[in-house]
């Protein structure tokens, strides 16, 4: 393994209504970590950053999933939905255009997210076999639950995902709803 790269804050990245520590540890590929892997251990890998945005479409060598991962989080953040795609809300805002076969600027609707979530080259993209699938919906607002929410999350067990949490990451309690 190789040493951290860059400096560690906790502040909040712009637009983005999670917190994150902006260093990075490098050097193991994504097999390597099975090998290290034993029975009492956890390990939580970001193989795949949206740059503090709602939406993202993987890139053409993302996502970075180890082969003996027992669960895969896949996320995007409800507040996208109503507003336009474009590179303020979508990192990689073309490509989700592309694999939603929708116009770039195309208002973000619950259908369009499914899509997204639910391609092959979108949100299942590299998740092995083996593994459970969670879909996690993330929202700003910690005291009502979004009003997309329910449809979108049995839209998604419907369509693969295993799970489907609802969160807002800055509550007190983040977990809003859990739909299995």
């Amino acid at each position: 393994v190789t040493a951290a790269s860059g400096a560690l804050s906790t502040a909040v990245l712009a637009d983005s209504f999670m917190p994150a520590i902006q260093t990075k540890r490098g050097g193991l590929a994504p097999h390597a970590l099975c090998d290290l892997r034993n029975a009492s251990s956890v390990w939580i890998v970001e193989a795949d950053n949206a740059r503090g945005l709602r939406i993202k479409a993987p890139g053409a060598a993302e996502p970075s999933i180890p082969p003996c991962a027992d669960a895969v989080c896949v996320l995007a953040n409800l507040d996208a939905l109503g507003r336009p795609l474009d590179d303020r809300i979508a990192h990689r805002a073309d490509r989700v255009a592309a694999l939603t076969r929708t116009m770039p600027g195309s208002v973000i609707t619950p259908p369009l997210l499914l899509a997204l979530l639910t391609h092959p080259q979108g949100g299942f993209k590299g998740i092995p076999p083996s593994s459970r699938r969670i879909a996690v919906l993330t929202q700003n607002d910690a005291t009502a639950l979004h009003p997309d929410a329910a449809g979108l999350a049995a839209a998604l067990r419907a369509a693969g995902y295993d799970v489907v949490a609802v969160i807002a990451p800055r509550a007190e309690s983040p977990v809003l709803t859990i739909a299995h």
